[in-house]
Parts: C-alpha cells; sequence; structure tokens
C-alpha cells in the first residue's frame, strides 16, 4: 500500500502478520530502495493491521525525511516517528534485509478523533481532516514534532454534525492546503488558505454548481493541478475528473482499468536516491 509521495520517493507499507510490516521507501526511476522494519509495541492495543496509519514527508529546515506511525484504539492514540537522515547511508546498505528499528516515541494529539486514512503535506506539516470538534485541521509539525489544530475556513454547514449531507476533504493546490465542500453530494465549494496558518487567509476560490457538475459523486479529493491550470479531481474509488475554472466546467476522464483506487497521487520524478542521499 502506498504511504505516500515525495520529492519523487514512494513510501509503501507491507503488512507482515505477527504484529509487523515492513516499510520500503523507493526511486521507481532509479529503481533504488531502502527497507525498514516495523514492529508493533504493546500488543494488548490493537487486533489488526487496520488500526495502523502511516504518513510521509520532508523537512526542508533539517533535510530529513520522516515516517509517522499511529497506532490507534480509543481512547488511545500512539504516534512515533523513524528519520531518514539525508545522507546517513553508504553504498553497502543497499537492499539489505532492512535497517533496524529506530522507532521514536512522541507527543500524542490532544483529541483521537481524525481521520488518519487521508492525510495532505503541505509547507513541512502533515494534515488530517479532525472528527471530533467544529471545523480544524490536526497538524504534525515535522521539523518541532508536536501536533497543533488548525481552524478550518466558516462553512455553511458543519461537517461533523451534519455527515449525511456534508463532506470535507483536504489537499494541495499550487503548494497551497486547500479544502473541498461537498454539500449533498451536488455541489462543491473549493478553498485555498493563501497564506499558510493564517486562518483569515482561507479564500473560496471557486463554486461548481449542480449544473456544472453533471456528474454523480459520493465523494471528491483534490489530487493537484495540471499544466493548464485545471484542477485533478479523484472521484469515489478510481475515477478522475477535470475542473476548468476559466469554463467553470467539469471533465470526466475514463481510466483504462478495472481496478478500485482508495488513493491516488501525484508524482513528480526525481533522480534522488534512497540510498545515496548526500
Amino acid at each position: 500500500m502506498v504511504v505516500g509521495v515525495c520529492n519523487g520517493l514512494i513510501c509503501l507499507n507491507h503488512w507482515l502478520g505477527n504484529h509487523s510490516f515492513n516499510l520500503y521507501v523507493l526511486n521507481p526511476l532509479t529503481q533504488d530502495y531502502i527497507t525498514i522494519k516495523c514492529k508493533l509495541p504493546r500488543k494488548r492495543l490493537w487486533h489488526s493491521n487496520h488500526n495502523v496509519h502511516f504518513a510521509f514527508g520532508y523537512c526542508e529546515s533539517s533535510n530529513e525525511y520522516k515516517i509517522i506511525r499511529l497506532i490507534h484504539r480509543k481512547p488511545c492514540c500512539i504516534v512515533s516517528v523513524f528519520t531518514i537522515k539525508v545522507g546517513i547511508w553508504a553504498p553497502e546498505n543497499i537492499n539489505l534485509k532492512g535497517i533496524e528499528e529506530t522507532w521514536r516515541d512522541v507527543e500524542k494529539p490532544e483529541v483521537s478523533g481524525f481521520d488518519q486514512t487521508y492525510y495532505v503535506l503541505v509547507n513541512g506539516v502533515i494534515h488530517w481532516l479532525g472528527c471530533e470538534s467544529k471545523g480544524v485541521s490536526i497538524c504534525f509539525d515535522l521539523k518541532d514534532e508536536r501536533f497543533y489544530d488548525m481552524q478550518l475556513p466558516d462553512l455553511d454547514v458543519n461537517y461533523v454534525s451534519h455527515p449525511g449531507d456534508v463532506r470535507v476533504s483536504l489537499g494541495e493546490l499550487g503548494g497551497l492546503l486547500s479544502l473541498f465542500y461537498m454539500f449533498q453530494a451536488k455541489e462543491v465549494d473549493i478553498w485555498v488558505m493563501g497564506e499558510y496558518g493564517v486562518v483569515g487567509s482561507w479564500t473560496k476560490l471557486f463554486k461548481v454548481g449542480q449544473n456544472e457538475m453533471s456528474v454523480p459523486f459520493e465523494f471528491l479529493h483534490p489530487i493537484g493541478l495540471s499544466k493548464s491550470g485545471e484542477i485533478i479531481i479523484r472521484k469515489d474509488y478510481g475515477q478522475l475528473l477535470l475542473y476548468d475554472p476559466k469554463q467553470n466546467s467539469v471533465t470526466e476522464y475514463k481510466l483504462k482499468s478495472e481496478f478500485v483506487f482508495h488513493k491516488i497521487f501525484s508524482y513528480v520524478g526525481s533522480l534522488l536516491s534512497p540510498s545515496f542521499m548526500q
């Protein structure tokens, strides 16, 4: 399963059973990868791998890649970090059985109610959608390794108290934190945070009404921007939409695949090697 994509590197996780995972950080262009072992602690806290989630990101100030591990079972959430220091590995580390565990427990979030399945990395911070309080993102700063809440825009109808009518998803558009607000699976408001961390900079850029959104949907998730400025959107499980802000029109992009996709990532290749990062 893909954990995340960052700077041309892809992080994968593989459930081995017996409370263990293997994680892989790879570059598909150079075909180079490393293996990271993950043995889960405190077996009494979970029943299966479904209570374990990962996130992957890059901290520019420290020049480090970090994998975040969340072990969740209400009311407890154990958070650990694995740090990949750029330049730490020598050539002989390539494709060995796995780098030894150096997972560090860090500060727990104050709330356990957030969607740990989906996250977005913006400005060196990992964001999850809060599910308990009114309109917040649960954030984890990769530099300071601390959790905090970030206020979402003032939405017409709160998604926590009206889950049947409203759905919300977080994403990244052009380097900005973005939010899709979906009302009754008929219309969509597209928001962006113009200045990161400034709540007052949330701006509703576009409103896609029922007439423009001619394609029926249950859920939409922002993927990124095309070269021509169209917004690439994941629709439900495995379909893609292109929204043209200039024409205020939505086009369905047909994928030649019979697979169901729970996640779709944008990927820009690089020559960065997981084993020779100097």
